[in-house]
């Protein structure tokens, strides 16, 4: 596990030996610095999860330093210490420095050690949902990626359908296709023009009300897998007509039959 680093800017050297001295017992990696010129060259080669800064120092203030740290190391959770809480400070830093807490000096040492744990705490949760919200990136990646194929499964299983009725509609003789429950599943146009009782039939319809019992009969037994293929001769409209019948299977599961009505003698 990696030992959390926590960055100290000050520039008075007595404060950073304290701190030093204060988070001595903690299983934590403590860097100072005395400027912050020198705590910016220092994270050139580090990224502290957590980072106190004065807020009244020579040359670069604690806000100042702490607005650069925010573009090096986003991530950093950024403290100001200061002996000046007056509000304007306080506001400044919140405001420029993006800053998590603000602690006063002198401090209590068990105040500041709750902050740091506090700080690590909310450098761990944010991690956290950094890392959930590339997962969410992730997934959402993969899930765009999938209905886009699946948008194109559809679209190439639609022009199929329409091709296949369309193909279905332009053939001359009539066709009844009957499902393996035994219903009427689909009817092409040429049954209009039949003789009856074929013009009578429609999709929805049982098999057994929509066909001669004979026909029906043997369109069972080719539901059931019991014949492969079959022709015969069945009254319509008061002569004999040629009907065909011819078993639907997919991986050896029957899917129904085609009844194929030819011409009349």
């Amino acid at each position: 596990m990696t030992v959390p680093t926590i960055l100290c800017v000050d520039d008075e050297v007595n404060v950073l030996r304290a701190i030093r001295r204060l988070l001595r017992k903690e299983d934590y990696q403590v860097l100072t610095a005395s400027s912050g010129e020198e705590g910016l060259e220092l994270l050139q080669t580090c990224a502290p999860e957590v980072i106190i800064s004065d807020q009244r120092m020579p040359g670069m203030s604690g806000t100042e330093f702490l607005e650069r740290v925010k573009q090096l190391h986003p991530d950093s959770i950024r403290v100001v210490l200061s002996g000046y809480a007056d509000a304007a400070t306080i506001l400044e830093s919140i405001n420029h420095g993006h800053i998590f807490r603000f602690l006063t000096k002198p401090w209590d040492d068990e105040v500041l050690r709750d902050g740091v744990r506090d700080c690590l705490r909310q450098f761990d949760i944010a991690r956290q949902n950094s890392r959930l919200t590339e997962q969410i990136a992730v997934k959402n990646s993969q899930l765009e990626r999938l209905n886009l194929r699946l948008a194109e499964v559809v679209e190439e299983r639609t022009r199929s359908l329409q091709l296949a009725q369309e193909v279905l509609s332009r053939i001359p003789m009539p066709v009844i296709g009957v499902g393996s429950d035994g219903v009427v599943a689909l009817r092409n146009d040429a049954v209009t023009d039949a003789p009856a009782p074929w013009n009578h039939i429609f999709p929805g319809e049982d098999l057994v009300q929509s066909l001669p019992a004979e026909l029906a009969t043997a369109a069972r037994s080719c539901i059931l897998g019991e014949i492969e293929f079959q022709s015969l001769e069945t009254p319509a409209d008061g002569a004999d007509a040629h009907v065909f019948l011819q078993r639907l299977s997919s991986d050896g599961q029957t899917r129904g039959c085609l009844i194929i009505l030819g011409g009349s003698r």
